[in-house]
């Protein structure tokens, strides 16, 4: 699951939280992640085959591989565009930090995207 990454792969790119890129005061308890493929080789016929998501409530625990939100494994499939966050909710004020990874149609890894974010709004009455 760990494979070192395919070197004619690129990181996914354009990381997107509900269309935005790092936005702030998100209200959804699920909200949608996007992301491009960034291969050269799509012109060709390169394709996504599958994913892996990491989620942390830190940019350090992120890229330390703890993704202590969530982290998907492997998901067969090429959805890239509005896929739910099904991880822990991070609380009202925070900050979630993703990334994300694919496997293309040979079997070859990306490396991770450059970490994003996004920052949950109040969500709770009480939060006010």
């Amino acid at each position: 699951m760990h494979a070192v990454p395919d070197s004619s792969a690129a990181a996914p790119r354009r990381l997107r939280c509900e269309h935005l890129v790092n936005p702030m005061a998100v209200h959804e308890r699920r909200p949608r992640l996007s992301w491009q493929m960034s291969d050269q080789r799509q012109v060709q016929g390169a394709r996504q085959r599958a994913y892996e998501l990491q989620a942390a409530s830190s940019v350090e625990r992120l890229n330390a591989g703890d993704a202590d939100l969530w982290g998907t494994g492997e998901i067969a499939g090429d959805a890239s565009h509005l896929v739910p966050y099904d991880g822990a909710w991070p609380g009202s004020r925070c900050r979630a930090w993703w990334r994300v990874r694919v496997r293309d149609e040979q079997g070859g890894w990306s490396p991770w995207s450059e970490p994003a974010w996004w920052e949950c709004g109040l969500t709770e009455r009480s939060d006010w």
